[in-house]
């Protein structure tokens, strides 16, 4: 009763601000009696029942049925250059079409992180009706779109007072992509920002990736391996075997010659690394090679037994990387990554 006194004792007063017919002084007067009352009860009520939206950007892949199923997940496309041509990652360049234009060549395309007013309108514009956001970006190790976020995200919190966390999956493609997916998964299920941050971290810890790649000159261009050894490799078809470091940073620790016992390498790895796949969901991706990528899912689900495999195609952001070929599994492990 003590909140609503303030109707019955100044009931008076406003009957006669009625009879003086001013307007204006009629408006100010309620206009602060509501927003005394909004201070004092519908704000804290908002804050208990904040939405919470996931912002990735375009280096987390994931199927695009998945990415439908969730209301509360956003993506920040990177920019990628054939040439002079500007695209962006998964809206005026889709995945099948940055094959085709790879393939046809001559000129390689490279990669640029977001542009820093879509990175700000997308995270202002999932704040400002008082959402908690968590951005998720690709590893700081490859790239620099962590703290671009990070530093808008941190502008934006102290500027206009949203509440936005940048996080670093120290992860790529798939491996970014599940746990975007359980973040946004917990968020529907409207579990606190704590929680679901815990999980980021405790996944990005565990989360491991393997691949390897069809020829080694993408890794020259990009500094992965040097010029001879790109040249050897490819003479002799020795294929890499490579994972991504705790510091997000890649490199390879084995080499196999043929393509054939490259994957099988691998399967038998993550089989053995894993700790067990059971109960697991894991990941397979590849760069225009669905075919082994079936064969893999098929091999690791009849060894491994895990509870679900998502396939996924490699965006352009990472595929400009690694070129055609590629074949990657994604999967954690309690012990941390190999």
């Amino acid at each position: 009763m003590g909140e609503r006194r303030w109707v019955d004792d100044d009931r008076l007063d406003l009957f006669r601000l009625i009879h003086l017919g001013n307007s204006f002084i009629i408006y100010q007067y309620l206009k602060g009696k509501l927003l005394s009352q909004a201070n004092r009860s519908l704000i804290p009520s908002r804050r208990r029942f904040r939405m919470i939206k996931i912002v990735t950007d375009s280096s987390m892949d994931f199927p695009e049925h998945i990415k439908a199923k969730f209301g509360n997940l956003y993506t920040v496309p990177m920019i990628i250059y054939f040439g002079e041509e500007e695209f962006f990652d998964g809206e005026t360049l889709t995945t099948d079409e940055f094959y085709r234009r790879f393939k046809a060549g001559p000129v390689l395309p490279k990669t640029a992180t977001p542009m820093m007013s879509r990175v700000e309108n997308t995270l202002r514009n999932c704040a400002a009706d008082g959402s908690t956001v968590i951005a998720l970006t690709l590893s700081s190790g490859l790239s620099g779109t962590y703290d671009l976020f990070r530093n808008v995200g941190e502008r934006l919190r102290q500027d206009e007072g949203l509440d936005i966390t940048a996080i670093d999956s120290l992860s790529a493609s798939l491996g970014g992509g599940l746990i975007a997916i359980r973040a946004a998964e917990m968020a529907a299920a409207n579990q606190p920002a704590p929680a679901i941050i815990a999980e980021i971290e405790k996944m990005r810890s565990r989360m491991n990736h393997v691949f390897t790649v069809d020829t080694l000159e993408y890794l020259w261009r990009g500094g992965r391996v040097t010029r001879a050894e790109a040249f050897v490799g490819n003479v002799l078809d020795i294929k890499p075997i490579l994972h991504m470091l705790d510091n997000g940073h890649i490199t390879a620790f084995h080499k196999v010659r043929g393509r054939k016992k490259a994957l099988q390498f691998m399967a038998d790895w993550v089989i053995e690394t894993s700790g067990g796949l059971a109960e697991q969901d894991i990941g397979v991706i590849h760069w225009d090679c669905e075919n082994d990528a079936l064969e893999m899912a098929a091999r690791l689900r009849e060894t491994g037994s895990p509870r679900n495999i998502e396939i996924s195609k490699m965006s352009a952001t990472v595929g400009v990387h690694t070129g055609p070929g590629l074949l990657g599994i994604v999967f954690q492990n309690e012990a941390g990554r190999r």
